[in-house]
């Protein structure tokens, strides 16, 4: 959703979500594991997730 009110293409949504569930999936808590923007951002930089 954050990616859509922001306007970004199809692709960078994607990334963007997978990256965010792929952190909260390595967490112990559901609504605490819930990632901030810097943090995905790390991990799609840090990755190299592409489309």
């Amino acid at each position: 959703m954050y990616g859509l009110l922001q306007g970004w293409e199809v692709h960078r949504r994607l990334a963007f979500a997978c990256a965010a569930g792929a952190i909260v999936v390595g967490r112990h808590s559901c609504s605490e594991a819930m990632p901030t923007l810097e943090e995905v951002e790390n991990v799609l930089l840090h990755n190299q997730v592409t489309s």
